[in-house]
């Protein structure tokens, strides 16, 4: 049909149906309230000044919010001990599950998933009790998330755990509303086991319950994701890395499994050997970003204690706990989007004005601060100064502000070193300046899964791209004088290296306020703080140092620095980042011209040609008996409010009378 001859009803859940399953609340009692009564009010009279009159105010609830449900506080939860009879299990199928079908069973442990992937199989749920079980809630979700531990063992919780996708399978779960389109069919007759949950709540003794579930991985999240800052680049599908605690623990559990005598396994043994085999892809080793299929049971704490025979104190507060759960985890590598939406030079010019623009705003708190603390007296301290925050990249759009986007802007990375003549009876001189350049160019390098790894569908590629990188040099000798030009002989390479560098930075408390651009990871400035620490994150400590003690003299109003303002310059002073540098082997040199050449002034010399890196040995290196430790994989670059990941290539030449120049060049990686 039509979609305005679609029934509201057929397109919307129920009040009934959301309250008890997506939104249901964390806090039993609440989840069992009526729905929100609707008053008709009489026409409001000419004479009555409000756009909206009076209703009656009764005492009704407001709905649940999202930070307050079941499902965002899911790793919150307390979990049930010393309770072994509820066994969920979780089975991905390489096609749509179907009663009387038999199942094809997938092994998701070597298959790589991406944006229009299915993710799809069947649960199954059994009570080995003698008698029923009942719960609250029975949700299958598939689920992305974000998570930092802290360094301590006796922290159980996280330090960050941001959920930042969360699809409910209506059908898998339990819900009040019957969703399957076989209403007589109660049972499979594959395995004999039911496909409906009891209405009552409860698992019936010696039952197996299996429910078939349906997910498909998104485009790209949804904006609010990035409510604060609003960024397009922290709103796409980030790909899996690091390892999840509760993968890490599964996965130990599974070795403890097939080994025939445990006894003789010490337990330190089974941990190396799930550390050996996960994929290394150089990120913070206690962070991690996973997805996975999450089936829970819910239930009130105060039925199973009864159980376990330890009855509920009277006066203590009932709340809901985790009976039994299982999860799937699967590894997400997400195929590049943001690239064929956007310009994304403009979108890096973007990204640079929000920068530059944040900077500004602080430095005119700071500013501000010192004038005022010269002045020693204020004339009125109510009075603040408007400063406008900067706006997100989508209103910089919308308003026309080009503030950083038509300037002028470098077309090359270029980097200078003094080259010096020595003698035996003076000291050193610079009689030369060389100068090393190349075009200003995002270069980009297919992304190469780990051995064994493969699409769990095949998708044809937008543009073929390849891992050979081709990066063309200018070399410039400048003399101080032509006397110069004629005494030294022009230097001539020795040698040439490359090596990849993988820059991963994350946050641990606040939402990161900027998009990290490679200008902002290295400037060719040859110093030694040519970094991300020395640009973004030691100017910030200094920002929040001088701002800090200002704050303490004046009012926040009186600078009118607001909260998220503090938060943004928090965030970027204790910004945590990790360098890892991979060598890369296949390096060539090919060149245009094998001499030096007489540039356009009589003192400057020029010479030009190509080096060809590739990097597929790079990209991924395979698991081997004598190598372990090297195996590895880099994910896709990708940026979001946490973590991020970005690559870039540095190129030293070598010459031949001892002096070296580094050049870097940025580099993304892409599916």
């Amino acid at each position: 049909p039509a979609y305005e001859d679609v029934p509201m009803w057929s397109i919307l859940p129920s009040y009934h149906l959301f309250q008890s399953t997506f939104s249901k609340n964390i806090l039993p009692g609440t989840e069992d309230r009526p729905p929100p009564t609707y008053f008709t009010t009489p026409d409001c009279q000419p004479s009555s000044n409000e756009y909206f009159p009076q209703v009656p105010n009764d005492d009704v609830d407001s709905p649940t919010r999202w930070e307050d449900t079941i499902l965002a506080n899911s790793y919150r939860m307390k979990k049930l001990t010393g309770f072994d009879h509820l066994h969920i299990s979780i089975h991905l199928t390489a096609a749509p599950c179907k009663l009387g079908v038999p199942p094809q069973l997938l092994n998701h442990d070597r298959f790589e998933f991406q944006q229009g992937d299915p993710v799809q199989g069947y649960i199954t749920v059994r009570n080995t009790a003698p008698f029923p079980l009942p719960f609250d809630m029975f949700s299958v979700v598939f689920e992305g998330k974000i998570s930092v531990m802290p360094e301590s063992s006796e922290k159980k919780e996280p330090l960050v755990f941001n959920k930042f996708l969360n699809m409910f399978d209506y059908n898998a779960s339990w819900t009040p509303v019957n969703f399957d389109d076989h209403d007589d069919v109660m049972f499979d007759p594959i395995d004999n086991t039911r496909n409906r949950f009891p209405m009552e709540k409860f698992f019936e003794p010696n039952v197996t319950y299996k429910k078939f579930f349906n997910f498909k991985i998104p485009d790209r999240l949804l904006d609010c994701s990035c409510e604060t800052h609003n960024f397009q680049r922290h709103i796409q599908i980030m790909p899996t890395i690091g390892l999840d605690k509760d993968q890490f623990l599964k996965d130990i559990r599974k070795f403890r499994e097939r080994n025939k005598r445990p006894e003789l396994v010490r337990k330190k043994s089974n941990i190396n050997e799930v550390l050996d085999r996960r994929i290394k892809d150089f990120s913070f080793s206690d962070t991690s970003i996973s997805y996975s299929v999450e089936a829970r049971v819910i239930g009130k704490d105060s039925e199973y204690t009864k159980v376990l025979g330890k009855p509920k104190p009277q006066g203590e507060k009932e709340e809901f706990l985790i009976v039994s759960e299982a999860s799937c985890f699967i590894r997400v590598v997400p195929k590049e989007t943001l690239l064929y939406e956007f310009d994304t030079e403009v979108l890096d010019r973007q990204s640079q004005s929000v920068y530059n623009n944040l900077v500004r705003i602080v430095r005119q708190k700071i500013d501000l601060g010192k004038q005022l603390l010269q002045e020693k007296e204020i004339e009125n301290s109510e009075t603040t100064h408007e400063l406008g925050r900067t706006s997100s990249v989508s209103k910089i759009k919308q308003t026309g502000q080009q503030n950083g986007v038509n300037g002028v802007h470098k077309t090359k990375y270029e980097v200078f070193v003094p080259l010096k003549k020595k003698t035996l009876t003076a000291p050193p001189k610079i009689v030369a300046v060389l100068g090393m350049a190349t075009a200003k160019t995002e270069y980009k390098v297919q992304y190469c899964p780990p051995h064994l790894f493969k699409s769990i569908l095949l998708h044809s590629p937008r543009e073929e791209i390849s891992t050979l990188v081709q990066i063309p040099i200018d070399l410039t000798l400048q003399f101080s004088s032509e006397a110069s030009t004629k005494s030294m002989k022009p230097p001539e390479i020795k040698s040439i290296g490359a090596e990849l560098v993988v820059f991963t930075h994350r946050s641990k408390k606040y939402a990161i306020p900027i998009e990290v651009t490679h200008d902002l990871l290295f400037k060719n400035n040859g110093e030694e703080n040519d970094n991300f620490e020395g640009i973004v994150i030691k100017p910030f400590k200094q920002y929040l140092h001088e701002l800090s003690e200002l704050m303490e003299k004046f009012n926040s109003g009186v600078l009118d620095v607001d909260r998220q303002l503090v938060m943004d310059i928090k965030c970027l002073a204790y910004m945590q980042t990790k360098y890892n540098k991979l060598k890369i082997e296949n390096v060539k040199l090919n060149q245009f011209s094998t001499t030096w050449k007489t540039g356009s002034l009589a003192t400057t010399l020029t010479k030009k040609f190509m080096i060809s890196l590739d990097l597929k040995a790079v990209l991924s290196r395979e698991l081997t008996e004598n190598l372990v430790s090297e195996a590895h994989a880099l994910v896709p670059s990708f940026q979001s409010c946490i973590i991020g990941r970005s690559y870039y290539i540095v190129v030293t030449l070598r010459l031949q009378n001892g002096e070296s120049v580094s050049l870097k060049v940025p580099l993304k990686i892409l599916r």
